[in-house]
């Protein structure tokens, strides 16, 4: 299972991992294109890069998310872009970052070992506090606590099927 940190006034993490049956390469094309993101997350319907963006360091993507009733769309910033190894990325990078995700990918002999992680730091809680209601920022942790572990699922399901086809 997961790995909770918690604190009201200094940020929230999460992390989990999964063992997927296929190569490094293969997870991290897949983890790094915002478009193929709705095929696995419980929240992100998908994205798509802005300006041309590629996945490198710098550039930047939309996310359409829906929980509930409620549904945005964010503009995030990639911070790490270390193929096959890391991919991360920090939402609303010009309100400060409300929160940081990413992927760390470990090659093992059956495959790879792939970690999710979630994190928002004092000045994210703040900023969905005001901006979203004082339940936002306990709305969010609960989500990634569900949703990761959910995602992770989904993603050695899509992988797996797509390895076992020849995709």
């Amino acid at each position: 299972m997961g790995v909770m940190s918690a604190s009201q006034d200094t940020g929230w993490w999460f992390e989990d991992s999964v063992t997927i049956a296929v190569e490094p390469e293969v997870l991290y094309e897949m983890i790094s294109d915002p478009a193929r993101t709705g095929q696995w997350s419980p929240v992100c319907r998908g994205g798509e890069w802005l300006a041309g963006g590629t996945g490198k360091v710098g550039d930047r993507f939309t996310g359409r998310n829906v929980m509930g009733k409620r549904s945005w769309t964010t503009v995030s910033e990639v911070v790490v872009a270390d193929p096959p190894r890391e991919f991360a990325w920090l939402v609303a990078p010009d309100k400060g970052g409300t929160a940081r995700w990413g992927y760390v990918i470990e090659p093992i002999a059956v495959g790879s070992e792939l970690t999710e992680s979630w994190r928002v730091d004092e000045g994210g809680l703040a900023w969905l506090r005001a901006h979203l209601g004082r339940e936002a920022a306990q709305q969010r942790r609960d989500a990634a606590r569900e949703g990761i572990p959910a995602t992770l699922a989904a993603i050695k399901r899509v992988a797996e099927r797509e390895a076992a086809s020849g995709c």
